[in-house]
């Protein structure tokens, strides 16, 4: 019985013995799958960009961010933007790429992942087109005793893909707006604490803001602000010195450029002053005049070159197609063209009995003041037609041209193009149509070309007040310096 006992017993305990067995090579199982789930899922979210959800004012309509992150062998997390525009992509991109290989040429063999880069990512807007990017970025390397820190900011035009440096910002003409940056920045940091405290950061803070193209770089647009960002040390040693300074754009405005004026919100601007006469004089001044319009599509695609071009122009208009065109014609308006009178259907004045044709002239007239509340300064008759019934009833100058491409027959960008430059002189007044694309083509051939020979656009108002004014029902076809 006792043998019995005995046997019984061994064979529970090696039962137990077993089950321990069984029960570790389990656990051993499961804690493999679950580091082989882990290294995987490691691999793949070291070689795929973050996913997380970006800083919350990083977010901006029409703008996504995305992400670069790695773990091994250094840690790596850049955000950055992605917009619809591909020029913009490519150099943010390449700026993304620069600042990595930098990262990567500091990198220690032997520094186990302890090496670190992250670049955060503000967006800011000086209106809809024009965006401006902060980006922070945090260096730190085995071995080291504390990181580095940095800024770089990067401003662009989403329609047009041009990236802005400083100097674009403000008139060609405003050799000056160096030193206005460094009395404003001066003068609006100097009295912050940390700088009345020592004599030492004063001199720090007037030597960062000294006016040199190189202590301001780094700069964005938000809204009606400059803000100027300086790295680490430019303009003060200590943990407590300012890294940035505000600029009211307001206080830069008789040396802004004109896109810089006003921020363009849903196409329309406010309406920007004109120049004084007496910065016309001396000048080569010609005035580009556009008729029949506006077009639909072609004259929002000349208003936005003119605009980047800083270039005024006198329209023409119909008042059949501004019935279909309002928005169009208050922006031309807003963004300081001369809007003038064609009539109403183009019909040639001269054929018309006395009451068809003041309807012509007073109901054209009268829309174009409804939608800019001013009163048409100027009017062509159609096909430059008229008589001294026409000159009599007219309450403006008659505005003709000087030199006429025939655009409307030829539809020829290049023709158009040649035409005028081989005839072009000061005083001016030339003749297209914004109503063909290879009228709009020719203009932004012209333009540069005739800038790049000294000439100055100006409205016919202006052309006008610079050479001797011109009463009503006059005819004008040029004004050269008599």
């Amino acid at each position: 019985m006792r043998s019995a006992r005995k046997g019984n017993h061994g064979t529970k305990e090696q039962a137990k013995l077993r089950g321990k067995e069984l029960l570790l090579e389990i656990l051993a199982v499961c804690v493999a799958m679950a580091s082989l789930v882990l290294v995987v899922a490691y691999e793949q979210r070291a070689r795929a960009p973050a996913q997380g959800p970006p800083p919350p004012d990083s977010v901006q309509e029409g703008i996504g961010i995305a992400a670069v992150s790695e773990w091994d062998p250094a840690y790596i997390s850049v955000y950055y933007p992605r917009t619809e525009n591909e020029q913009v992509d490519r150099a943010v991109r390449a700026f993304v790429d620069e600042k990595i290989a930098q990262f990567r040429q500091g990198e220690q063999p032997d520094s186990k992942g302890s090496d670190e880069l992250t670049v955060s990512l503000k967006v800011t807007r000086f209106d809809d087109d024009i965006v401006s990017f902060l980006f922070r970025s945090y260096t730190h390397y085995t071995g080291e005793a504390g990181g580095r820190s940095d800024i770089d900011t990067m401003t662009f035009n989403l329609a047009t893909g041009e990236r802005y440096d400083l100097a674009s910002l403000f008139r060609r003409q405003a050799d000056d707006y160096l030193q206005a940056l460094s009395d404003l920045a001066f003068d609006g940091l100097r009295d912050l604490a940390f700088y009345q405290a020592s004599e030492l950061e004063r001199s720090i803070l007037r030597r960062g803001t000294a006016a040199e193209a190189g202590n301001f770089t780094r700069f964005a647009l938000d809204g009606d602000t400059l803000r100027l960002h300086f790295p680490p040390a430019q303009i003060g040693s200590g943990a407590n010195a300012a890294d940035r300074c505000e600029i009211p754009l307001g206080s830069l405005k008789h040396m802004l450029a004109r896109r810089f004026l006003s921020p363009r919100r849903g196409g329309i601007a406010p309406p920007e002053p004109e120049p004084d006469i007496d910065e016309l004089e001396g000048q080569k001044l010609i005035a580009l005049t556009f008729d029949d319009g506006p077009h639909p599509e072609l004259t929002p695609l000349l208003l936005d070159f003119l605009w980047e071009q800083e270039v005024h122009v006198t329209f023409f208009v119909l008042g059949c197609n501004v019935e279909d065109t309002p928005d169009t014609l208050r922006r031309a308006a807003a963004e300081g063209h001369q809007i003038g009178n064609h009539t109403y259907h183009h019909k040639n004045l001269t054929t018309l009995g006395p009451e068809r044709r003041r309807a012509e002239i007073n109901s054209g007239a009268a829309l174009i003041e409804s939608l800019t509340g001013q009163r048409p300064t100027a009017m062509r008759p159609p096909f430059g037609e008229y008589n001294k019934t026409v000159q009599a009833e007219a309450d403006t100058p008659l505005i003709f041209w000087s030199i006429d491409p025939a655009d409307w027959r030829t539809r020829d960008a290049d023709k158009t193009y040649q035409h005028v430059m081989e005839r072009v002189q000061d005083g001016d007044i030339i003749l297209l149509h914004d109503w063909y694309p290879e009228s709009v083509e020719a203009a932004k051939q012209l333009i540069p070309a005739l800038k790049a020979q000294g000439f100055m656009f100006v409205t016919v108002d202006q052309l006008l007040a610079a050479r001797g004014g011109a009463g009503p029902g006059e005819a004008v076809r040029k004004r050269p310096v008599e």
